[in-house]
C-alpha cells in the first residue's frame, strides 16, 4: 500500500494565513467589544443625563416652581422637556419621535403635584460618535493586519532557517558531499528532533556505504586470490596437456605416464580450489 502524494503547500504560507485569520478573528471580536462597551456607555451617559435633570425637576417642584419655569429650566440644548398637568395642561412642545426619553411623576404642594413630566435627549452625536469610531477601528484593523502580515512574513523567514539549512544539505549529499552535519544545538525541540534525525540518517547512509565499499574490496580480493590460486594448476594442465598434444608420440612409456599423472594430479587440484 503506497502512502498519497506529501502535501507541499507552503508552509510559511499556511503558517501565515492561519496566523492573519486567527488575527482576523481577534480583531472582530476586539471591534464588537469596543463597539458594544462604547454604546453602552453612551447610553448610560444619556441615562445619567435624563436622571439629573428629572432630579432637577423634582427639587424644583417641591420648590414651589411653576410648570412653565420648571419646562424652562430642565429643557437645554440636547434635552427636550414636556410636562402635563393633572388637569390635562400641556407645557413645552411635543417630544420628537426616536429620542431616548424617560417620564417621572413630580411631587409638589401646588398645581405641579401629581403633573407628569417626559423628557428626551437626542442621541444623534452619540450615534455619529460611534460611527466615526467603527470607521477608525475598521482602519486599524486594516493597517494593524497589513503590518503583521508583513511581521509575519519576515519571522517565518527567519524562523524557517533551519528548513532552509536542511534543504541545503539534502542537495549537496544529492551532488555527493556528504561530511557536512546540520549539528542541532538543540534536541529538545521539533527542529532539532528532526536535524538529529537527519544527521543520524547521513551517519547510517555512510556507514553503509563504507560497508559496501569494504564488501566490495574483499570481493575483489577475493577474486584475486582465486585467479591466482587457479592459475598454477591450470598453467601445469596446459602444459602437460600441450606436451603430449605435440609430442606424444616422441615420448616414452614412463615419461607419457608421469605427463599423464601430472596432468590429473594439477586437474584435481584445480578441482579442490
Amino acid at each position: 500500500m503506497t502512502a498519497g502524494p506529501l502535501n507541499t503547500v507552503s508552509l510559511r504560507l499556511r503558517v501565515t494565513l492561519a496566523a492573519v485569520a486567527v488575527l482576523s478573528a481577534m480583531m472582530i471580536l476586539l471591534g464588537m467589544a469596543v463597539d458594544g462597551v462604547f454604546a453602552a456607555h453612551s447610553n448610560r451617559n444619556l441615562d445619567a443625563v435624563l436622571s439629573g435633570r428629572a432630579q432637577l425637576a423634582r427639587q424644583l417642584a417641591r420648590a414651589g416652581v411653576g410648570p412653565q419655569a420648571i419646562v424652562n429650566r430642565v429643557a437645554t440644548n440636547s434635552v427636550q422637556a414636556r410636562l402635563e398637568l393633572v388637569n390635562g395642561q400641556v407645557f413645552g412642545d411635543d417630544l420628537a419621535p426616536g429620542l431616548r426619553s424617560t417620564t417621572a411623576v413630580l411631587k409638589a404642594p401646588r398645581r405641579v403635584d401629581g403633573a407628569v413630566l417626559t423628557l428626551a435627549v437626542d442621541a444623534s452625536q452619540a450615534a455619529v460618535a460611534q460611527r466615526t469610531l467603527r470607521r477608525v477601528l475598521i482602519f486599524a484593523s486594516l493597517v494593524i493586519l497589513g503590518l503583521s502580515i508583513a511581521m509575519i512574513s519576515v519571522s517565518m523567514r527567519l524562523a524557517l532557517r533551519p528548513l532552509s539549512a536542511m534543504a541545503g544539505l539534502a542537495q549537496d549529499i544529492a551532488r555527493g558531499h556528504r561530511g557536512r552535519r546540520l549539528s542541532p544545538s538543540r534536541t529538545d525541540t521539533e527542529i532539532g528532533r528532526t536535524a538529529a534525525a537527519f544527521d543520524d540518517m547521513l551517519d547510517e547512509l555512510e556507514g553503509a556505504e563504507g560497508r559496501a565499499q569494504k564488501a566490495e574490496e574483499q570481493h575483489r580480493a577475493f577474486l584475486a586470490d582465486a585467479a591466482h590460486e587457479l592459475r598454477t594448476p591450470i598453467t601445469g594442465v596446459q602444459a602437460a596437456a600441450e606436451t603430449l598434444l605435440h609430442h606424444g608420440n616422441e615420448l616414452d612409456v614412463e615419461s607419457r605416464q608421469r605427463l599423464e599423472l601430472l596432468l590429473i594430479g594439477e586437474a584435481r587440484r584445480a578441482g579442490r580450489l
